[in-house]
């Protein structure tokens, strides 16, 4: 049987398994059961493209108060993979010295990252196995966590490095990553790099006059993340530059993490079916009759 846990193996089913495979399972004990209901909502493109737009624009305006403020990426562990290179092979960077900014070791502090990035990719698929909204029930934890550190500094409570924001803040991207492609999106949003080349393949059929073979959808979605990564980056950009005398400097990361929060809650939404809660048995005269042991 499915049990106390059907909420997630129905949700599990509905996203991974293809639309066009059977609709019909039987379980361990000869029960069939039709998912045809649970099957993963029909997202529009104009929701995915307002989606995937607050997504990217996010993640953007974060990774560059990031870089600026604690040297590192939030969202990009590619950037992050790079810097643990660097100072963890040149001597001349002392990145296995203890730094005063972080107290730890720069590159120890790196692969804290890189740690805390996964381990939010793990909390997200580990909440949407066990509960049916859980993308919306963790979307909060980056809201408190990042908010509490930052009224912490604002008050001049020094509990911990003001470098140590990332850590909850890389936590929460890595939710929104693992949410990004599992989700209504279904592609990155906090890199830019495979999407670029969406728009490179897209631009070659143009002029190679194949343009009824431009997957539009496809086009639209990397075209609305690229743009909004960049309009998120420049954002960040200007708010560090013009908040440097303000108290609102302390507060910079909050309101991006609350909108991502809701975006999360958004998402959940979006790409989790509300028809049926649970499965039902199937009537056997709907399908073909399936072989299972006794």
């Amino acid at each position: 049987h499915f049990g106390s846990s059907h909420f997630s193996t129905s949700r599990v089913l509905a996203r991974h398994i293809p639309a066009r495979a059977s609709s019909c399972i039987a379980d361990s004990v000869g029960h069939v059961w039709d998912f045809r209901a649970m099957a993963a909502p029909k997202v529009s493109l104009k929701a995915k493209l307002l989606l995937a737009s607050v997504l990217a624009w996010v993640a953007g305006f974060t990774d560059v108060i990031s870089f600026l403020d604690f040297h590192s990426y939030a969202s990009m562990m590619t950037g992050n993979l790079i810097q643990l290179a660097r100072f963890g092979s040149d001597t001349n960077l002392h990145g296995w010295s203890v730094d005063e900014e972080s107290a730890m070791p720069t590159a120890v502090f790196i692969i804290l990252i890189i740690t805390v990035n996964m381990l939010g990719i793990v909390t997200y698929h580990a909440a949407e196995a066990t509960y049916k909204y859980g993308t919306t029930l963790i979307a909060p934890i980056g809201v408190v966590l990042v908010g509490a550190f930052e009224f912490t500094l604002y008050m001049g409570w020094n509990i911990a490095p003001a470098r140590f924001q990332v850590f909850p803040l890389t936590f929460i991207f890595g939710i929104q990553n693992a949410m990004s492609m599992a989700g209504a999106v279904g592609c990155p949003t906090s890199l830019c790099t495979g999407h670029v080349g969406v728009l490179a393949g897209a631009v070659q059929k143009l002029l190679a006059g194949q343009r009824a073979k431009i997957p539009i959808d496809k086009f639209a979605v990397s075209l609305a993340i690229i743009l909004a990564f960049l309009l998120g980056a420049v954002s960040g950009q200007l708010a560090v530059r013009y908040t440097v005398e303000s108290d609102f400097r302390q507060f910079l990361l909050l309101p991006a993490v609350v909108l991502l929060a809701v975006a999360m809650v958004v998402d959940d939404k979006l790409s989790t079916e509300e028809e049926e809660e649970t499965p039902r048995p199937a009537s056997l005269g709907s399908f073909a009759p399936l072989v299972t042991q006794p």
